[in-house]
């Protein structure tokens, strides 16, 4: 399998789940940045002005995503974490869908998240629905434990 797991964190949870996958296959960690990066103020949901809060309500809203060196044609597999945000995917996951979706097409796809209460199926459900062409396998919500990690692979 020539794989890579991208994903994007603000407080480091999804770091951490992100280097357990990397623990279970071996895949190299890519760190996706928006452009401009995220703030604590636009993360703050509580407040009906914040960034995450509109870029929910508006799903045209994606920021940039900051070039990362890495060649998506040449993988097969595709780790894709982030944290939930308003029960599904924070927009920079979108934009990153959006911005290599000619080359994502053909690779098997595996979404996790971390979150303390939500469930991965409701970030599943929007994914799919936004882009059914693409080959989504389940997701998985950790942390986790390895034998978890690789049950969920091998699905």
């Amino acid at each position: 399998m020539k794989a890579a797991i991208f994903y994007f964190t603000m407080s480091g949870n999804t770091e951490l789940a992100a280097k357990e996958v990397a623990e279970a296959t071996g895949a190299p960690l890519v760190r996706l940045h928006a452009e401009p990066p995220y703030t604590v103020d636009d993360i703050d949901w509580t407040h009906p002005d914040a960034r995450c809060t509109r870029e929910h309500k508006d799903h045209s809203l994606l920021p940039r995503v900051k070039p990362f060196g890495v060649d998506i044609s040449s993988l097969d597999t595709v780790f894709i974490g982030f944290p939930i945000w308003w029960h599904e995917e924070p927009a920079i996951i979108r934009s990153f869908l959006t911005t290599y979706h000619d080359q994502l097409k053909g690779k098997t796809l595996y979404p996790f998240c971390s979150s303390y209460s939500s469930p991965v199926s409701e970030a599943d459900a929007s994914l799919t629905k936004v882009f059914p062409d693409l080959n989504w396998k389940v997701g998985l919500r950790l942390p986790g434990s390895q034998a978890e990690i690789r049950k969920w692979i091998e699905q």
